[in-house]
């Protein structure tokens, strides 16, 4: 789910097409199928829908190419494929496309070379191999992009240094190798590229010291060790890079204490453990950390509640300012918390648990850390997950007793937190596999079940009459199945009959279906 312009584009299956891309303004009127990429019942796999001003890129097939990229302009007429990177059903494998400035960049194959970097203006004419990194058939393989001071920073390998830091500026000329940190053909292993404060940081699983934290401001000299976390450099998994003002947070072990939260100014000396949250060796487990400008949430475990709680933490990037602002019971998934930013407010909703199905939200403060609303209670309901702010409001996908998993809408209150839309209009429905046989008429009783209001009917053939069965409520019913005159000589000469039956379910609202089953009907 991702804001271009004034909708949120996302991706859904309406029962009748395939899952395909979707638009909305927050509104139901606003709310809408784009185009159907791949005609019919089945699904176009979109993936990596990426934003660039008013417009959004992602890869599609449409049944008669391969996944390929495409983009949208939010209109039928607007929706195309850039360019075919490999003509037929052959796939451009294309992966990890990002926004740079008014185009994207993406790693992708076609015939002539590996996996390698890419960019494109929306063009077939504009869509250009940058730089074959690993030249011939190997890929250099582009991966973990993250686009600091107007540049693209990534991990590739040559094939003469391993899988390094590089960047670009689009041009082939301009896309180098940054710094070499395990020398020759060892892989230093970059990841967790993120931008703070103009330049990039990221981690290094090998080099020397491996397991350690850099910063670069995309020149070898401007590439430097931050700090090595463990004196041994092994062990200190390093991640959850989150820009926070020009500092980092991100998580670390340094061998004393468990994996905990820290912060970094890109110097040795500022770069210290915020506060350890969970004392000892254990781990506090945080993650799904939210800058909220100013302040920062996330999820931790202080291991003073049960093994079934987590909590909602807040930070000012001091120990002081580091404390915990709500607990949740979140079952058996204690670190399933979903937390998404507006502004300088933070939605959650836990997965699992005692608190499954409600949507909360956070400005940093105990006080304003309240219960929007409680979408499905029950952990088999609710399920908030994806979500994207939209003028200002929360949009995001959730299910509730009456519906499946749709879109939703919040602005942060009970009354304005409401369904945008019923996408998915198909009413399950269920035909039962334990008929019971009446040995005496011939007939067979089926339990069939729907999770709405509306009919099953038998469609008539020539063993087999017409019945059907009305449901007032979502719930079960029994149909009979009855031969015709001319299936039941036949019952009572062989004593018995193998039918065919069409069940067809028609619900009062949304979009119902069609099911063949046999059966053998019985008589003595």
């Amino acid at each position: 789910m991702v804001a271009a312009g004034p909708w949120v584009y996302f991706t859904a299956a309406d029962g009748v097409h395939g899952r395909e891309l979707w638009r909305s303004d927050g509104s139901t009127a606003g709310t809408t199928m784009v185009t159907d990429i791949r005609p019919g019942g089945r699904s176009s796999r979109l993936r990596y829908l990426t934003a660039v001003g008013g417009e959004v890129y992602f890869t599609a097939t449409d049944g008669r190419h391969g996944q390929e990229l495409w983009r949208s302009d939010g209109t039928a007429a607007g929706t195309t494929m850039v360019t075919d990177l490999r003509p037929g059903v052959g796939s451009g494998d294309i992966g990890a496309v990002t926004a740079f400035g008014d185009r994207v960049v993406f790693a992708a194959r076609d015939r002539a070379h590996g996996w390698e970097l890419w960019r494109s203006d929306g063009t077939a004419a504009g869509t250009l191999l940058v730089k074959d990194i690993w030249r011939g058939q190997g890929s250099g393989a582009p991966s973990y992009p993250a686009v600091v001071g107007g540049e693209a920073y990534f991990t590739a390998d040559d094939g003469v240094h391993g899988r390094e830091l590089w960047r670009s500026d689009g041009t082939r000329a301009g896309t180098v190798l940054v710094k070499d940190l395990a020398p020759g053909r060892d892989d230093s292993y970059p990841g967790g590229l993120t931008d703070a404060g103009g330049v990039v940081f990221f981690t290094a699983e090998g080099g020397d010291p491996a397991g350690a934290l850099w910063r670069s401001d995309g020149t070898a000299a401007g590439t430097v060790l931050v700090k090595a976390i463990r004196a041994d450099g092994y062990g200190a998994e390093v991640g959850n890079l989150q820009s926070f003002g020009d500092d980092l947070l991100f998580t670390a072990r340094d061998g004393v204490h468990g994996s905990e939260l820290w912060r970094t100014d890109g110097t040795e000396a500022g770069t210290t453990m915020v506060k350890d949250i969970r004392p000892g060796a254990r781990s506090s487990s945080v993650g799904s950390i939210t800058d909220l400008g100013g302040t920062a949430v996330f999820r931790a475990e202080d291991g003073t509640g049960g093994p079934r709680e987590v909590g909602l933490w807040r930070t000012d990037g001091t120990s002081a300012g580091t404390f915990e602002l709500k607990t949740f019971d979140l079952g058996d998934y204690g670190s399933s918390l979903w937390i998404v930013a507006v502004g300088g407010t933070a939605f959650l909703g836990p997965r699992h648990g005692a608190h499954a199905g409600e949507l909360w939200r956070s400005d940093g403060t105990e006080a304003g850390t309240t219960l929007v609303k409680r979408i499905g209670p029950g952990a088999q309901y609710g399920n908030l997950t994806e979500g994207s702010e939209l003028a200002g409001a929360l949009l995001f996908a959730a299910n509730d007793r009456l519906h499946r998993k749709e879109l939703w809408r919040s602005d942060g209150t009970e009354a304005g937190t409401a369904l945008v839309e019923d996408i998915n209009r198909r009413v399950a429905f269920e035909i039962g596999r334990a008929p019971v046989h009446d040995l005496e008429e011939g007939t067979l009783t089926v339990q069939v079940r729907a999770d709405g209001a509306g009919r099953f009917e038998v469609k008539p053939t020539p063993r087999l009459r017409r019945s059907v069965a009305d449901l007032a409520a979502p719930g079960l019913a029994d149909i009979i199945l009855r031969p015709t005159r001319l299936g039941l000589r036949t019952l009572r000469r062989t004593g018995q009959l193998q039918v065919t039956a069409r069940f067809a379910y028609t619900p009062c609202s949304g979009i119902g279906g069609t099911e063949k089953r046999s059966f053998v009907l019985r008589m003595r």
